[in-house]
């Protein structure tokens, strides 16, 4: 098995009889993305081999909290919060507290496409009682801030949203920001 770098670098010494067989595309253990495999082919010898033992889908990092209970209903809301993300760097679900808007937050969260390889990134803003503490909070747990910046972390945690979908949940209905 060869990745497609060492194929390319392969390909035109490659000696008569033996050529490079595209496997297509697959995810392997230890790295981040997916990487084109080739096998080298040999007259002569065995090509068929059983398939290529690849991983699923690299779920993003993240760090939500583990849910113990089903998630039952408010699939509309769930939609919702779903278009909201797709169309906003910033998602802000509020309402009263007790109706659930974190556990619609961790599970809209949780079932986001593998495409960010960032990640999800879950920050309680609960217990947050002032204001100014919430964007050294938000820093503090995303990835992508350099803890040495010397830009105010507001700053830096605005051009790092730009960048990338976010989600919070203070204490309505959802709303983009």
């Amino acid at each position: 098995m060869l990745s497609a770098t060492t194929a390319a670098l392969l390909r035109d010494t490659l000696p008569e009889g033996a050529w490079l067989k595209d496997l297509g595309t697959h995810r392997l253990k230890d790295l981040g993305r997916s990487e084109q495999i080739f096998q080298l082919t040999v007259d002569g010898l065995p090509a068929a081999f059983p398939p290529l033992r690849a991983l699923g889908s690299l779920k993003p990092p993240d760090n939500l909290p583990a849910q113990v209970s089903a998630f039952i209903g408010r699939e509309s809301e769930l939609t919702g919060v779903g278009r909201l993300i797709a169309a906003s760097r910033l998602v802000t679900l509020t309402g009263s507290a007790g109706v659930g808007k974190t556990r619609l937050a961790l599970r809209a969260a949780a079932g986001l496409p593998d495409g960010s390889a960032d990640g999800v990134w879950f920050v309680d803003l609960a217990s947050i009682q002032d204001p100014d503490l919430v964007t050294a909070t938000v820093a503090s747990m995303s990835t992508g801030f350099l803890p040495w910046t010397r830009r105010p972390t507001t700053m830096t945690w605005r051009r790092s949203a730009a960048r990338r979908p976010c989600a919070s949940s203070p204490t309505g209905p959802p709303s983009a920001g």
